[in-house]
């Protein structure tokens, strides 16, 4: 249910027991204002701590080719894109290379380590940033 905080005070009360001996208890929710970009940033956390969500960044040989080869690796481990950042300007980035930060669906933590060991394998090395 979306709720809006103050509306959802009752259940987190009942989850944390701090309510002694509740024997048969409702709990009202209420509310429904909550704000749009909060609601994102709740679901994203949800996502990320499930491990359905994570960020990898890592560097590549600034050459054609090199992003398909990670976007291939990607997809073949069944995991999806959902935004990428691409650069090559930065005091880390040397000459002939170029930093790149992938948002990555997976399927959870198992998934995700596969696509990670899989990354390391063609020789990348990712780091999660979250």
């Amino acid at each position: 249910m979306v709720v809006e905080p103050a509306g959802a005070v009752g259940v987190a009360a009942l989850m944390d027991g701090k309510i002694e001996n509740p024997g048969t208890t409702a709990v009202v929710l209420s509310g429904g204002n909550i704000d749009p970009m909060l609601m994102l940033k709740v679901i994203q956390r949800g996502l990320s701590a499930a491990g359905r969500y994570m960020t990898v960044r890592m560097m590549l040989d600034d050459r054609p080719g090199s992003l398909a080869t990670i976007a291939r690796i990607i997809a073949e481990n069944d995991a999806n894109v959902t935004g990428l950042d691409h650069t090559r300007v930065g005091g880390s980035i040397s000459m002939g290379d170029v930093s790149i930060t992938v948002n990555l669906e997976t399927k959870g933590h198992e998934h995700g380590a596969q696509v990670l060991s899989a990354l390391r394998a063609e020789g990348f090395q990712p780091i999660v940033v979250h």
